[in-house]
């Protein structure tokens, strides 16, 4: 991996989630597939690229990073790293442990408790950890 200029990681991989973790940690872009959860969050974050779980997916996917300037695949790869370390290190877990449970504390006190939540609620509520 450290030696690599990005990682490949197809949707149906064993550990494909711990895998794309471990590269963005060592700063590598992650080419993903969009059958992962997570690639909506590391496109968004430039730390990589998506495409469909699908032979013209994967080809069109190593056709858009081998067309992307040197320079274009450093930015790539510092951005990896400061989004590994904003979304998956201990700390930022914890911080968004926290914020679930701010969250179900304010549904408690407002008395919502045991209605139906909506989890995009907090995937939005974590963004501002």
């Amino acid at each position: 991996l450290q030696v690599s200029e990005a990682l490949v990681q197809p949707a149906r991989a064993e550990h494909s989630c711990r895998a794309v973790a471990e590269a963005l940690s060592a700063g590598k872009p992650v080419l993903i597939a969009k059958g992962l959860n997570l690639w909506r969050s590391v496109v968004g974050h430039s730390a990589g690229l998506a495409a469909d779980d699908s032979t013209a997916g994967y080809t069109m996917l190593f056709s858009d990073w081998l067309n992307e300037s040197p320079d274009e695949r450093i930015v790539y790869g510092a951005n990896a790293r400061a989004y590994f370390k904003e979304h998956h290190t201990e700390q930022a877990v914890a911080n968004l442990l926290m914020a679930v449970i701010y969250l179900l504390l304010g549904a408690r006190q407002a008395g919502t408790v045991g209605e139906p939540v909506n989890p995009e609620v907090f995937r939005q509520e974590a963004d501002f950890l």
